[in-house]
Order: structure tokens, then C-alpha cells, then sequence
């Protein structure tokens, strides 16, 4: 797919996976162009992993990446919106955690649900990036970057936050400038779990592959190593106008 704006043609590709060993995909993902107020572009991502060990996970990761996309669209479609404020898609992800919170309250505690969720916004040559949980958002520039705070114990993988537990839940979010050739990339950690830093460098590294062929060399390299998780990503190209 193809986005265009007056700074940049974006080649873009989502994909999701069960994996190797899982029977149900509770990911979720959506990437779309908007056009807003004044008829400035935007190409919008949300990617959500619904929390393991908890109910309707897949149920939670759904509502999040609607509900965001849905605000977002609201937001963009008004005077004051700026795609550079990081307090706007911090709002829009407030936005998500507030439904998700919403149906749970109506629940059993032994029914809860919970989803990661992972965002951006693309405005001109700038993109503005949040995210709740684990799920990776990355920048490759010649070498890897991960733009993301990944919320998560290191040794018992437990989630410190993510969308639907708490009334605030700890969002990181910032705003950088994009160039030529750079790699965005949204993943689960079924991919990042499952493969290095190094890999997914290095098969980013192929720019003469297209954004579908790089999705399926990834999920190639986590197939490869196991599989163990559903495995959802997002993927632009950054080219000439």
C-alpha cells in the first residue's frame, strides 16, 4: 500500500499470525490514511497484543486499536489538533484505556482484560509515537532504534502497564523528524521475543526488498526460532515524494 504526502511516498504493509503453537490471534492492528482539517494527510498505525493469562484478550487488543484510531480521527478532524503535541495521542490513548476500563468494571475481577497498544501519527515529515505495554516501536536509520519504553518486568516478563487496568496508565510518547529510507516498524513480541536486535537489522538492511517481502522475512526468523506467540506487524518505507 501506498501513502503520499507532500514530503514523502510511504510503502506500507500489516500483517498478522497465529504462530506455531497458539490457536486464537489475540492481536489486533490497523494502518490508515486520513485526510483532516485544512485536508492535511495523515497515515495512522495502532498495533495491540491482548495481555496473556487474562480473558477476551483479543476482545481488549480490538478495543483499543478501534477506539484510538476512532479519536484520532475525531482529533485530526479539529481546529486545535497537532500531530506534533504528544499530548494529543496521549489523549487518544487515554481514550482507549478508558473503554477497555469501562467494560471491565462491569466484569468479575477474574474476568478482566488488557491490551498493550502501540501508536503513531504521521503529519508532513514528522511522526508523533506512544505506546502502553511491550509491544515494540522501532526506527531503523542505518542502525536500529527502539522509539518505545517497553513496560515490562525483566525477569518475570510480567507487564508494569498497559491499556485497561489502570485509571492512568503509564504512556510513553514523543515526536521526531523523518528522512529518506527510514524503516518504521510496529511489532508484538511475537516477533521481538522471538528475534534479536541484530536479525531485524539486518533484514531491514535489504532496501531492495518491498514492505511485504520484509514482513515475511521477519516472520520467517520467528518461525524459526519457535513461534511461540502470535505475531503481528506493521511496517513503512520512508521514500522520495
Amino acid at each position: 500500500m501506498i501513502f503520499k504526502n507532500n514530503f514523502f511516498t510511504v510503502q506500507y504493509s500489516i500483517d498478522t499470525d497465529t504462530g506455531l503453537i497458539r490457536n486464537n490471534n489475540e492481536d489486533s492492528a490497523r494502518i490508515e490514511s486520513f485526510t483532516g482539517h485544512n485536508k492535511k494527510e495523515f497515515l495512522i498505525a495502532a498495533l495491540a497484543d491482548g495481555v496473556g493469562g487474562m480473558s477476551d484478550g483479543e476482545i481488549a487488543s480490538r478495543d483499543s486499536v478501534n477506539i484510538f484510531m476512532e479519536t484520532v480521527l475525531i482529533e485530526i478532524n479539529s481546529e486545535t489538533f497537532s500531530s506534533k503535541s504528544i499530548s494529543s495521542i496521549e489523549k487518544c490513548m487515554l481514550e482507549a484505556n478508558d473503554y477497555v476500563l469501562s467494560r471491565n468494571k462491569k466484569k468479575k475481577s477474574s474476568e478482566y482484560m488488557a491490551s498493550t497498544l502501540s501508536t503513531f501519527v504521521l503529519d508532513e515529515q514528522n511522526i508523533t509515537f506512544a505506546n502502553s505495554g511491550d509491544s515494540e516501536i522501532m526506527l531503523f536509520d542505518e542502525k536500529l532504534r527502539i522509539l518505545s519504553e517497553v513496560h515490562r518486568e525483566p525477569f518475570t516478563g510480567y507487564l508494569t502497564s498497559c491499556i485497561g487496568v489502570d485509571n492512568i496508565p503509564v504512556i510513553h510518547a514523543d515526536s521526531i523528524k523523518l528522512h529518506k529510507n527510514d524503516i518504521l516498524l510496529l511489532s508484538s513480541d511475537g516477533l521481538t521475543d522471538m528475534v534479536s536486535d541484530e536479525l531485524i537489522s539486518s533484514i531491514l538492511s535489504n532496501r531492495q526488498k518491498t514492505t511485504d517481502q520484509l514482513i515475511s522475512d521477519l516472520k520467517e526468523a520467528a518461525f524459526n526460532n519457535g513461534g511461540r506467540d502470535n505475531i503481528t506487524i506493521i511496517l513503512c518505507k520512508i521514500e522520495d515524494a
